[in-house]
C-alpha cells in the first residue's frame, strides 16, 4: 500500500514499503498499551488511513508520531489532522513532554497539518533519494506546546 502511494506520489521505490512494514511490525511486537498506540480509520471495511504513538527509547519524556498516512480518496476530509489531533492529545495523557516526527519536504499537505497542530520545524538535512534520507533525514518537527495536561 505504502509503495503504490509513494510511488505514484512522489517516485520512491520499494524500499518505503519495507520501512513502513518494519516500524509496524517493530510496534506490534514491542507496544507498551500504556504509552504506545495507533489509529486505524476505515470506512465500509476500506483503509482510509493511520498514525502511531511510539516511545522514543532514546529520551524517556518524548513520543514519536509515527506513519501518519492517509490515503487520496480520504484526503481534504480532515481525517490527517484528527489522526494527527488524537495522537497529540493521547501523548498529552500520557504525560510525555515533548513530540517528534520525522517527515518529507515533498509532503507539503502534511507538513501543513503538523505546522497548525502546534509543531515546529527543527532542521532539515539532505542525504539524497535513499528512503532513508526520504524519512528521517528529510525534515524534522518537534511540538511547541507544552506536553502537559489541557
Amino acid at each position: 500500500m505504502a509503495r503504490l502511494l509513494y510511488n505514484q506520489e512522489c517516485g520512491w521505490d520499494d524500499r518505503v514499503e519495507a520501512l513502513v512494514a518494519r516500524i509496524a511490525a517493530d510496534f506490534i511486537d514491542h507496544v507498551d498499551p500504556t504509552r504506545e498506540r495507533c489509529w486505524i480509520a476505515e470506512r465500509d471495511g476500506q483503509f482510509l488511513g493511520c498514525a502511531f504513538v511510539v516511545a522514543d527509547e532514546s529520551a524517556q519524556d518524548t513520543a514519536k508520531l509515527r506513519l501518519v498516512l492517509v490515503l487520496p480518496a480520504a484526503r481534504g476530509t480532515g481525517l490527517g489532522r484528527r489522526l494527527v489531533r488524537e495522537a497529540v492529545t493521547f501523548a498529552r495523557g500520557c504525560k510525555y513532554r515533548h513530540m517528534v516526527l520525522w517527515t518529507d519536504g515533498t509532503l507539503t499537505a502534511a507538513r501543513r497539518i503538523y505546522e497548525t497542530e502546534g509543531f515546529s520545524l527543527v532542521r532539515e538535512r539532505s542525504t539524497g533519494a535513499s528512503v532513508r534520507s526520504l524519512w528521517v533525514n528529510s525534515g524534522g518537527w518537534i511540538s511547541n506546546r507544552p506536553m502537559t495536561a489541557q
